[in-house]
């Protein structure tokens, strides 16, 4: 069976961007949270992201992970840009050990950062550092037919909120798309995490002034 290809239909979009302003106040407003991760919080993102669009070609497609049990995904291949997802078969591997590699990272960031006044900026630097490892990570495993992006700037909000940071990666289409390319290419292809490791603490830095000339 040849799975249809999923590429987000223009009539979509704004349904799509809508749904993420909504996942981003929801994530705003849980800052502190110390939920654990697991592998269903993802699924649960995409399957908020795509909530009523019209335009899916296979139902399944939304909230599960490429190489499952489904006839659909169980062989479906990625390709984003110059680079070829995990395939199918690997997924579910690449994808515990990337939970597992998440988890570990989040538990040592909690212990050092317990309330507000202890993200010092060199705390906050060391999770800047795994967002842009794991936000490559889970590009490069690109687990679901399409939506990857979107869940992985989820991701990269839902880990900064944690230790009471603004949104870094905030909307839909993101702020600066071209730079985020830019920065996550040798991430990707090289595993080197430093460009974006950069660009994503000078997006941080412009959210909190942004943040600050909301409050009254």
């Amino acid at each position: 069976m040849t799975p249809p290809p999923w590429r987000e239909h223009p009539a979509d979009t704004m349904t799509i961007a809508n749904n993420i302003a909504t996942l981003d106040a929801a994530i705003t407003g849980s800052k502190g949270s110390r939920e654990r991760f697991s592998l269903d919080i993802p699924r649960t993102w995409h399957t908020e992201i795509h909530r009523d669009c019209k335009h899916i070609p296979v139902p399944s497609y939304v909230g599960n992970y490429r190489g499952c049990q489904d006839p659909y995904l169980r062989g479906y291949g990625v390709m984003f840009g110059a680079f070829l997802g995990t395939p199918p078969s690997e997924v579910r591997d690449a994808l515990e050990t990337f939970a597992t590699s998440l988890d570990a990272a989040l538990t040592r960031l909690d212990e050092t950062m317990q309330s507000p006044a202890a993200a010092t900026p060199s705390r906050v630097n060391s999770a800047v550092e795994q967002v842009a490892r794991h936000y490559a990570d889970w590009l490069r495993i690109h687990p679901f037919a399409d939506g990857n992006g979107r869940t992985a700037r989820v991701l990269a909000n839902w880990i900064l909120a944690r230790y009471w940071q603004p949104l870094v990666l905030p909307g839909r289409p993101p702020v600066d798309r071209g730079g985020l390319i830019a920065a996550t290419t040798p991430a990707i292809a090289l595993s080197d995490y430093r460009p974006l490791t950069r660009y994503l603490r000078t997006r941080l830095v412009a959210a909190r002034r942004a943040s600050s000339r909301q409050q009254p």
